[in-house]
């Protein structure tokens, strides 16, 4: 019997909201219980990773003092005591690693930044000296704090880089048979640490593999690549760390991060001259599930997308694509 003639249309049209929304509260519900397991939101001190996350998202706001035109001396007051906190709580934890080191260099700049404008008795200085003393600092403070930057240096690695670079870049579904070497992957991955990060709190993890077997089990949970996954030489899962991320405000911010980065990893590989198609990872619980338990990921992990690439053909054929024109898109504040 064919139910769906026992009920009038306007009665399914009406209870088709309802339909919809049966479907999307499991998936929701999945992802609001991630966050709220695995992100920092409640307490930073959680994990280690949870901490790492805080005490990174603070340091960053030092160096982004110390980056303004004019840093007006002393700044920061407010909010260094929340970094010294966390600093002298991860010491007690987790001991004096190679993390701990580089916002206690960052602190040192900071303290040297207000010597050098003859503010000796700058704010929380005996917290800070004491770290310092008990740390220690990198020597070398073109990587941590500020360093400089030569335009001219800058327009030297650009002005060949033209916009036929960006358009010439396209989905490739079609790939040659050779293999892939690591070392594209590596610069590839290089090249997209990069990407912008809120705070600077750099959260991405590229999982690849270059063996058939493996590429062909991951396509087939994903199931967008039929009728070319026997072409993929490479494949690689980009996700982001949940724990590095807290409150309402931040609760897509995994996604926007990975997002980021998943296009400069794209583009470099397009700079190694590889093709690429991104295979997006729009999937429910079941799925998202079933690869987690295929990848040696960690639970706090989200996953972003999979990228699949390989060596291009000498002549190939790539989908039209069509985009709309600038003017449909640029709006012009005034």
């Amino acid at each position: 019997m064919n139910i769906k003639k026992l009920v009038p249309k306007g009665i399914r049209v009406a209870l088709r909201p309802l339909r919809v929304a049966a479907d999307l509260l499991p998936s929701y519900y999945y992802d609001f219980v991630r966050y709220l397991r695995f992100s920092s939101t409640g307490t930073e001190y959680r994990s280690k990773e949870n901490l790492r996350s805080r005490i990174t998202e603070r340091f960053h706001n030092v160096e982004k003092g110390l980056s303004l035109p004019s840093p007006r001396p002393g700044f920061g007051k407010d909010k260094l005591p929340d970094l010294l906190t966390y600093i002298e709580y991860y010491l007690q934890n987790f001991g004096a690693d190679d993390f701990i080191k580089v916002p206690v260099t960052v602190l040192a700049r900071y303290a040297d930044f207000n010597k050098r404008v003859d503010l000796v008795d700058y704010p929380h200085r005996d917290r800070i000296e004491r770290l310092i003393q008990v740390v220690g600092a990198h020597e070398a403070s073109g990587e941590y704090g500020t360093r400089p930057v030569v335009a001219s240096d800058v327009r030297s690695v650009t002005e060949n880089v033209s916009l036929d670079f960006f358009l010439s870049r396209h989905t490739v579904r079609q790939f040659a048979g050779q293999d892939v070497d690591i070392s594209d992957v590596e610069w590839a991955t290089r090249a997209a640490i990069k990407s912008p990060t809120v705070c600077n709190r750099q959260n991405t993890r590229v999982y690849f593999t270059l063996e058939r077997e493996k590429i062909h089990s991951l396509l087939e949970i994903q199931g967008g690549a039929k009728g070319f996954a026997d072409q993929v030489r490479g494949l690689a899962v980009i996700t982001t760390r949940l724990s590095n991320f807290w409150g309402a405000g931040e609760r897509h911010q995994a996604w926007v991060d990975g997002g980021l980065f998943s296009m400069s990893f794209l583009l470099a590989l397009h700079a190694r001259g590889l093709g690429a198609v991104s295979l997006n990872w729009s999937k429910g619980a079941a799925k998202d599930i079933e690869l987690r338990r295929a990848l040696p990921m960690r639970d706090d992990e989200a996953v972003i997308m999979l990228v699949g690439f390989g060596h291009l053909r000498e002549q190939f054929s790539v989908a039209s694509s069509w985009r709309p024109p600038v003017d449909d898109l640029l709006v012009h504040l005034r």
